[in-house]
């Protein structure tokens, strides 16, 4: 006779906090005037990750020629137990940006967090994190942090969790939107973190063929123009903004001054746009810079991160070496 398997209680529902810590002048208005004031006009990526603008991230993972997401999934699953045993039981996990990406969740489901915290500075981001997360694992604690991740934070302490490491989690999507300049400050405040006794693991974007980078950021299909022109339509429906997104056509280049592809929607006419009182004027053939994906070497990247007070203690790469994952520990 088989034996009966003893049946498992189900888990409680896992509880779901916010944290408003972001300064003011930090609005996606004060954004959106301060950047299209600014020459080149640009709009921060940061906005991109409202409810459509996931669904759209989301397809584009499943391009073909978009390898980040899928890279960085195959890379995450590959290494799998060697993270899980290198993070340790109930860990505090501390994500940088927009959630519920693949390889999160495949982290979240190996090494099952006693919390989850989520750091970013979009509210509508943080809200669409918490219920992908819940959706999938109902019994997660989840904490969304609603900050500038470049600035010095100090996070909320969880008394009666048994928390025995922090860990950062930084990944390539996350990563890329920033410059050189912003990406040390994000990388400053990741060590400020952990602490002398907590790791991060950070996905880096290694610079490659420029091939590669066109067909990914200037697909066949356009998905990522669609993700980039969901920027204004973001804009008009919560700033009551005039953009009409056919009068714009996408286009991204890689720069390689910066070391980084830039994905701008140029002008095609003399326009202007109105937010409440304010005139924006464009030229025809004009840039709105809407999105950057910033790619380093791993030296590079190495040298940053220990300037920021981080230190490498393992790399891992994928074949190709699209994809770098980096577990680091405080200097």
């Amino acid at each position: 006779m088989h034996q009966r398997q003893p049946v498992q209680p189900p888990r409680p529902a896992g509880v779901v906090r916010f944290y408003n810590f972001l300064a003011p002048g930090n609005s996606l208005r004060d954004d959106v005037l301060k950047g299209l004031g600014a020459s080149p006009r640009f709009i921060p990526m940061r906005w991109s990750f409202n409810e459509h603008g996931i669904r759209v991230h989301r397809i584009m993972a499943d391009m073909p020629a978009w390898y980040q997401t899928r890279d960085e999934s195959a890379l995450v699953r590959a290494h799998l137990d060697e993270l899980a045993q290198l993070i340790g039981a109930t860990p505090e996990l501390i994500e940088i940006g927009p959630a519920a990406s693949p390889a999160s969740l495949l982290l979240i489901d190996r090494i099952e967090p006693s919390v989850h915290v989520q750091v970013d500075s979009d509210p509508v981001a943080l809200t669409g994190a918490s219920k992908s997360l819940a959706g999938v694992n109902p019994w997660l604690n989840f904490c969304g942090i609603l900050a500038d991740p470049a600035q010095s934070l100090v996070l909320p302490e969880f008394v009666g969790m048994p928390i025995l490491r922090k860990v950062v989690w930084l990944p390539a999507s996350a990563l890329t939107r920033f410059t050189r300049d912003e990406l040390y400050g994000v990388l400053g405040s990741v060590r400020r973190m952990i602490g002398r006794t907590g790791n991060a693991l950070v996905s880096v974007d290694l610079k490659k063929d420029r091939k590669k980078l066109d067909a990914a950021y200037n697909d066949a299909d356009g998905i990522v123009s669609l993700f980039n022109v969901n920027l204004l339509q973001r804009i008009n429906d919560e700033l009551q903004c005039d953009f009409q997104p056919s009068r714009f056509a996408y286009r991204a280049a890689y720069d390689e001054v910066r070391n980084r592809v830039e994905m701008v929607l140029e002008s095609r006419f003399a326009q202007f746009v109105r937010i409440g009182d304010a005139r924006f004027d464009f030229a025809v053939g004009e840039p709105l810079v809407t999105g950057m994906a910033s790619l380093y070497t791993s030296d590079e990247f190495i040298t940053l991160a220990r300037d920021a007070g981080l230190v490498l203690e393992k790399v891992w790469n994928d074949e190709r070496m699209h994809l770098g994952l980096y577990w680091m520990k405080a200097a």
